[in-house]
């Protein structure tokens, strides 16, 4: 969204430049371009430049004066200039000296010779290039609401379709920070701001806005200097919930924006605030718990507080994911509406939000109830989301968490091993953290190429008696020890056989391997490499 000195050197016209020195500033920001042969510069009028220019000469009236040259670029450079350009050296100036090139290097002021003894190149092509691409990027920049939501026309009916994954968008897209704050001044969503430099702004800008009110119903600008960066912030009224006044903040550290592109991200935030009916809890609730699986500190302290949550309640952590047969976005969105309107009559404080193609459900464990309680409300908890998530949805399940900073590892496990967890347990519903874990642990023995050998020669004799008697002793132990938890009758129940069937068919697979259910370090291994089984079979 910025045209650099690095894209104007891509330009036809620089096609035989060569940059020779200031090479550290190539990414300097072209705002225009400008022409200078005078060389009787000072501070004043460096002070007086516009900045971000590429300034054009020849330095006729330093042609072999190398001190004045120097002093060019060092004052060009305390005019905030991109580059400077030298045309017809070898003509004019006779050479490029070395002292130019060192104080260009000191400076880190880029300097193009352009072609040596060239009489036929002109000032006004090199302007036309660079001022056209500087044109065109500004009507790109201005033209970014139409892309934005035909991005969204393309997100899933549930999927990230909220005003948080607009301001995420655009702040990538713009290379800028942006906030929205509410009437009172406190903090609704924010995107691409980096804790340290919202953690020295913040207050600043709260002081601003109460010395200098009108900048909240006008347009305003505040400057801010952060470890000697300067960063310009944009203030803008903004009406994103019917009747109730809030502000639109733009971080804009590269002092980029005009009017036009600042008015046209207001716009963008309000249209997509109207189509998807912002809900101002359920955005700062969405954007909590995303906070807290990615372990973004700021976020989460500034939105547990908005919502006057006690972050050290955090109690477990609930994954509804597709089962392995695809789901339709419109099934997602009917499960995360149903699952919100269960969880308000939830005894257990639980924030609900999706998250890709997951519902991620957070549970609070209030000080006030005791283990019992606890205990009873998850148990209904757990039931009413199996039966809501039936059959498209499997829910996962990871409790007794000592506070949030377990929550994003306890995500990324499941995420990681959710699909191999539900081939090892396709007829469960509710998945544990203990499921998990040994579904991940497969997972790792299997990329050991010698113990997937060994798991593999573990099952042989089974896999070569059913080969010899077409029969199911494999499925039959893989159900019983994986699907049934060593229950013949559930065992049964899955198998559709009657219990004798079962109870006669492990006493047949002890006999075939050698071993016995009993024996707790052999269901152990039978279990993994079952289990395994089950993953390679699957995949």
């Amino acid at each position: 969204m910025t045209v650099t000195v690095r894209d104007c050197l891509e330009l036809p016209v620089f096609q035989e430049a060569e940059v020779v020195g200031g090479v550290s500033g190539l990414n300097h920001v072209v705002k225009a371009v400008s022409v200078i042969e005078t060389t009787d510069l000072n501070e004043m009028l460096a002070d007086l430049m516009q900045g971000n220019e590429i300034v054009i000469t020849a330095l006729f009236n330093a042609r072999d004066d190398v001190s004045k040259q120097c002093n060019v670029i060092r004052m060009l450079k305390r005019g905030k200039e991109a580059a400077i350009v030298l045309f017809y050296v070898g003509l004019i100036v006779p050479k490029i000296h070395k002292d130019l090139i060192d104080t260009a290097n000191e400076v880190g002021l880029p300097l193009i010779c352009m072609p040596l003894m060239r009489s036929d190149l002109s000032y006004a092509d090199t302007i036309s290039a660079i001022m056209e691409l500087i044109i065109q990027d500004r009507m790109y920049a201005t033209q970014f609401i139409n892309e934005i939501i035909f991005e969204f026309s393309r997100v899933r009916m549930v999927e990230q379709q909220n005003l948080q994954h607009v301001l995420n968008l655009m702040a990538k897209k713009l290379e800028c920070g942006l906030a929205i704050f509410d009437q009172n001044l406190d903090m609704l969503l924010i995107a691409n701001v980096p804790e340290q430099i919202y953690l020295a702004i913040n207050e600043k800008l709260k002081a601003s806005i109460r010395e200098d009110s009108y900048i909240l119903h006008r347009y305003g600008k505040i400057n801010i200097n952060f470890n000697d960066q300067n960063i310009t912030v944009h203030t803008r009224p903004t009406q994103i919930e019917r009747n109730k006044q809030m502000y639109l903040f733009i971080i804009d550290q590269k002092n980029k924006f005009n009017s036009i592109t600042i008015g046209q991200i207001n716009e963008t935030i309000k249209l997509c605030a109207s189509i998807w009916r912002y809900n101002p809890i359920e955005e700062v609730e969405a954007g909590l718990v995303e906070a807290i699986l990615f372990k973004d500190n700021m976020l989460i302290n500034l939105l547990s507080n908005k919502l006057k949550i006690d972050m050290v309640e955090v109690y477990g952590l609930a994954v509804l994911e597709p089962c392995l047969r695809s789901v339709t976005p419109a099934d997602r969105n009917r499960t995360l509406e149903t699952c919100k309107l269960h969880l308000r009559n939830c005894p257990l404080r639980t924030l609900a939000a999706d998250s890709s193609d997951n519902i991620v459900i957070i549970i609070m464990k209030p000080s006030k109830c005791n283990d019992d309680e606890i205990s009873r409300a998850m148990a209904v908890l757990q039931k009413k989301i199996e039966d809501i998530c039936y059959p498209s949805m499997v829910s996962i399940w990871s409790l007794n968490l000592s506070g949030y900073e377990q929550v994003s590892n306890e995500y990324k496990k499941i995420i990681k091993a959710s699909e191999a967890a539900q081939k090892i347990y396709p007829y469960k519903r509710n998945l544990s953290k203990h499921e998990i874990t040994f579904a991940a642990h497969c997972l790792t023995l299997l990329e050991l190429s010698d113990e997937e050998k060994k798991l593999i020669k573990l099952l042989e004799p089974l896999k070569e008696y059913d080969s010899a008697h077409s029969g199911m002793m494999l499925e039959t132990l893989a159900t019983f020890l994986l699907d049934a938890d060593l229950n013949l009758n559930k065992a049964a129940e899955i198998m559709y056989l009657h219990p004798n069937s079962i109870k006669y068919r492990i006493k047949k697979i002890e006999a075939v391997l050698g071993g016995e259910m009993t024996c707790e370090p052999f269901t152990l291994m039978l279990s993994i490499a079952l289990a395994a089984y089950r993953v390679l079979k699957g995949s």
